[in-house]
């Protein structure tokens, strides 16, 4: 599903250049669940972004299935990353004065659904994450693990092939952590491919592979 060859990432600011990963390969098949764990400034994050097409490599190919990534231009880029790809984030990005049906609702009016289809998808999915009760809740009326679950199933609502995680339990206990780590392994069997980030080692026997990384570098 994805191969990554020889990425290298190079920021470059004020007559400094800095790297972030160097010569990365990876390849990660349709169905997998793939845990990148490493400590902060290790290049993770970035690796993840750019699998994510929200950053592009220095160097380096990238292929999703047949699709050349790196020869997309950025409208094609974002069409792409809308149709393919869903996204959890460690601080759950939900917007204050939508409720939770909303805002699971929203990439959808984006994409330019209609409203009735919208709700209808994003109520379907609320209840799979085991938040049919909490449909017109606004984000502060709900704890972190429930917000996380309502960014998780705002991440599915374009039934995406791969969904990607930057440290989507790194704001939760670890009660919570276990719950999280649970759905994500279920929606995982269901059929979608999962990389995680994450700099917690507790959480490795969730995923089928472990990559680790090093100074930019995988490293196993």
């Amino acid at each position: 599903m994805i191969t990554l060859s020889n990425i290298s990432k190079i920021y470059q600011g004020k007559g400094v250049s800095a790297a972030a990963l160097t010569d990365v390969s990876l390849t990660v098949d349709k169905g997998d669940f793939v845990i990148i764990y490493g400590k902060s400034g290790c290049g993770k994050s970035t690796l993840l972004n750019i699998l994510g097409t929200m950053d592009r490599p220095t160097d380096g190919d990238y292929h999703f299935n047949d699709t050349d990534i790196c020869g997309l231009k950025f409208n094609e880029l974002s069409r792409f990353r809308n149709r393919h790809i869903g996204f959890i984030f460690q601080s759950f990005y939900l917007i204050n004065e939508l409720t939770a049906l909303e805002n699971v609702g929203m990439p959808l009016g984006y994409a330019g659904v209609g409203k009735s289809e919208r709700r209808k998808r994003a109520g379907e999915l609320l209840k799979m994450v085991g938040l049919e009760d909490k449909l017109k809740n606004k984000p502060s009326q709900l704890s972190g693990g429930e917000q996380q679950r309502v960014a998780i199933a705002r991440s599915l609502i374009a039934g995406p092939s791969l969904v990607l995680a930057d440290e989507p339990t790194g704001n939760l206990d670890e009660k919570t952590t276990g719950d999280i780590m649970d759905l994500l392994k279920q929606i995982n069997q269901n059929g979608t491919t999962i990389i995680m980030v994450t700099h917690n080692p507790d959480l490795a026997h969730y995923a089928d592979r472990v990559v680790r990384m090093s100074d930019g570098r995988i490293v196993q």
